[in-house]
């Protein structure tokens, strides 16, 4: 069942249909489709109905907001099918994986083609942000044709803080093994501990 929604900014769900941001048109609801997670059919049973008319498929590829759920192995790959024959972008939201998962972010770990318009970033305690996309799609905001407000645009401290982060990973990217396995054994001992007083415990993390 296909619902016209947008979700708010705050997080509220599925319940709290509303604009979520200032300066939204209330008619940009009756424009968005809110589809289940990891529900291919749901997507393709909204391209049969609404056909070319879909702008963008957005979503993250990890589901870090809803308790870290993974996209099932064949999603994002499939999204990308659809989406191409269909002529629609693809935008992974990696405001929460990106650089966390891995240096190219979760959709350098998933089997899809490298999305469209990926909005991609990490918190870190200089808070930076970075938008990055193919040329044809990142082209008018290079030609000042379009106009994007990022949160943190033009903060300096930010991008150059961002700048070495990325600087030091990709001198030393082995970072991430160490960070996966010590996720991994922490994982391990939190399921062993909470075994051994027998409760009941599901421990999610994007793994690589």
């Amino acid at each position: 069942m296909l619902r016209k929604a947008a979700i708010t900014a705050d997080g509220g769900g599925a319940a709290n249909v509303a604009p979520g941001a200032p300066g939204m048109i209330p008619e940009a609801l009756a424009h968005t489709l809110q589809l289940p997670w990891n529900d291919v059919e749901a997507v393709e049973a909204a391209f049969r109905d609404y056909g070319d008319r879909i702008a963008a498929v957005i979503l993250e590829p990890v589901c870090g907001n809803a308790g870290v759920v993974h996209p099932a192995p064949d999603f994002l790959p499939r999204l990308a099918g659809l989406t191409r024959r269909h002529g629609a972008l693809l935008v992974f939201d990696e405001v929460i994986t990106g650089y966390r998962v891995a240096l190219g972010g979760a959709q350098s770990c998933c089997r899809s083609r490298r999305p469209d318009g990926p909005v991609e970033g990490a918190r870190r305690r200089l808070p930076g942000r970075g938008l990055r996309g193919s040329r044809e799609i990142m082209a008018p905001l290079a030609r000042n044709e379009a106009f994007h407000a990022g949160v943190f645009a033009g903060n300096h401290a930010a991008v150059g803080a961002v700048v070495a982060m990325v600087g030091k990973l990709l001198k030393n990217p082995s970072v991430y093994d160490e960070l996966e396995s010590r996720c991994a054994g922490l994982e391990r001992r939190l399921a062993a501990a909470f075994a051994d007083a027998d409760r009941p415990v599901r421990i999610a993390r994007a793994d690589r």
